[in-house]
């Protein structure tokens, strides 16, 4: 029953070991688009002051640079916040794995403690056995 229990807490271990590799890539990913949102966010800042001395025309496009550059740190915001979500997701995973390994580790030395008796009881039977023939 126990070696059941220990076979069940290995296989929730490898899920939850596949779940956090997944998040740890996807965590990853958002902070390589982070970083060229914030990357992207500073070419079109120094466009934007480049361009902001130039005639109306000129002026306008800034704008719309500015508008993007907003949009950027809106997704920067959002990449950040997911980012946070993700490390607590991480966080929550290591714990669950923390306590499935000790989870584990009592079922091994419940198994080894059953073994033990068993064998126990065992030498016992063979030792009452042959008291029973001698006598």
């Amino acid at each position: 029953d126990a070696e059941t229990d220990l076979e069940k807490q290995q296989a929730a271990l490898l899920r939850l070991q596949g779940e956090r590799k997944e998040l740890n890539d996807r965590i990853n990913e958002c902070r390589g688009r982070k970083n060229e949102a914030v990357t992207e966010k500073g070419h079109l800042n120094a466009a934007y002051v480049k361009v902001r001395s130039e005639p109306d025309k000129l002026k306008k496009q800034a704008d719309v640079v500015m508008a993007a550059a907003q949009a950027l740190e809106a997704d920067t915001d959002k990449l950040a916040q997911a980012i946070g979500l993700l490390d607590q997701d991480a966080a929550a995973q290591s714990k669950r794995r923390k306590e499935l390994d000790e989870q584990r580790m009592d079922f091994a030395m419940a198994a080894e403690r059953s073994r033990a008796q068993t064998e126990s009881k065992e030498r016992e039977c063979d030792s009452v056995a042959k008291r029973l023939e001698l006598a």
